[in-house]
């Protein structure tokens, strides 16, 4: 493990141990784009629970690192994770 991971690490431990810092689980979301940032409406069963607001280059970076660490998974488990959309459509097929 290099520094950065070690960094990483040491600050994702600290985040889980502080009790005020708030866990959301979110089951779906919405997004938007602003003129000059991205809203995203994070919803647990078809309800919002959190606003999120960031700058079009963190939202990148974000879309990045999760879908790089979605592969990692797959690559890992031998296992594609389906999407939303995936089992939407599993659904609507009836399978």
């Amino acid at each position: 493990m290099n520094e950065q991971e070690k960094a990483m690490r040491t600050l994702i431990e600290g985040a889980l141990e502080k009790e005020e810092i708030p866990r959301i689980y979110f089951n779906g979301f919405i997004s938007a784009l602003g003129s000059g940032d991205v809203l995203i409406v994070l919803q647990q069963y078809n309800r919002p629970v959190a606003v999120l607001s960031s700058s079009y280059t963190v939202a990148k970076t974000l879309a990045e690192k999760l879908g790089l660490a979605i592969s990692d998974f797959e690559e890992t488990c031998d296992q594609v994770v389906m999407t939303t959309e995936d089992m939407a459509k599993l659904v609507s097929e009836g399978r």
